[in-house]
C-alpha cells in the first residue's frame, strides 16, 4: 500500500483495511460503492485475495476498475474464472512476453503441466537460468565463494524478463508491468500486458543498503 501511495498522489477518497483472517468484504465493498471512487487498489494474498476478488465482481462495482498486485495472477485465475475479466494487476512478467526466453519457457511448462505458468514459476525458472550461467562461469567451483558470488552478481543470462540485472542491494533492476485479466484463445483466463510504466526500476530502499 506503501508503494501504491509512493506513486499515486492526487488525494485519495478512503483508505479501509482489514484483518487478515477477514473473509467477508460486504461492509467494505459497501462503502466503496457509496464513495463511487474512480478506481479501487487492494491487495489480499491467496485465499483472501479470491474471496475478495469473487465479491467485487458480485458487487455492482464491476465499472470501477480493480486494481492489485499479486491478487490477480496465474495461480488464482483458473479460481476467479470469468469473475477477474478486466481486473488489473502489476508485475515484473506475464506470458504474454514476446522474447525468446519467455517464449520457450511458457511453450515448455504448459506442454509439461497442462496450465499457464505463474510470475512465480517465471521467478523460479529465472532462478535456476541464473544459477546455471554462474556455475558455469566459475567451471563448477562453487567452493570459490567470491568468484561464484561474482558471477551471480553478472547476470549473464537470459531472462524471461528480458533485460535483467542486479542493483547496488542485489535486488533486480527490472521492468515493471501493467496487466489486465483476458480470456486467451483457448478460452482460458491468463494476464496481457498493458503498460510499462518503469523501465530498470530499482526498488524504493536501495540507497538505504550499504551493499555494492
Amino acid at each position: 500500500m506503501a508503494g501504491f501511495k509512493r506513486y499515486y498522489k492526487a488525494p485519495l477518497a478512503d483508505e479501509v483495511y482489514t484483518s487478515l483472517q477477514q473473509l467477508d468484504f460486504s461492509t467494505e465493498l459497501a462503502q466503496a460503492a457509496a464513495r463511487q471512487p474512480d478506481a479501487v487498489f487492494a491487495f489480499f494474498p491467496g485465499g483472501l485475495g479470491v474471496s475478495f476478488a469473487k465479491q467485487y465482481a458480485q458487487s455492482g462495482l464491476q465499472k470501477t476498475p480493480l486494481l492489485s498486485t499479486f491478487t490477480i495472477d496465474a495461480i488464482s485465475l483458473p479460481v476467479l474464472g470469468e469473475s477477474a475479466q478486466g481486473m488489473i494487476s502489476g508485475g515484473f512478467w506475464a506470458p504474454d512476453f514476446d522474447n525468446a526466453s519467455s517464449r520457450r519457457f511458457v511453450q515448455a511448462f504448459e506442454q509439461r503441466y497442462k496450465r499457464i505458468p505463474s510470475n512465480y514459476a517465471a521467478q523460479s525458472y529465472d532462478a535456476a537460468l541464473l544459477l546455471d550461467a554462474a556455475i558455469a562461469k566459475v567451471q563448477g567451483r562453487v567452493a570459490d565463494k567470491p568468484a561464484f558470488m561474482a558471477a551471480l552478481k553478472q547476470a549473464d543470462f537470459p531472462s524471461v524478463r528480458g533485460d535483467f540485472r542486479f542493483n547496488n542491494n542485489h535486488f533486480p533492476l527490472q521492468d515493471m508491468h501493467v496487466l489486465q485479466a483476458v480470456r486467451d484463445e483457448q478460452g482460458r483466463m491468463t494476464l496481457k500486458t498493458l503498460a510499462t510504466p518503469f523501465h530498470k526500476q530499482p526498488d524504493a530502499y536501495h540507497r538505504q543498503c550499504p551493499l555494492s
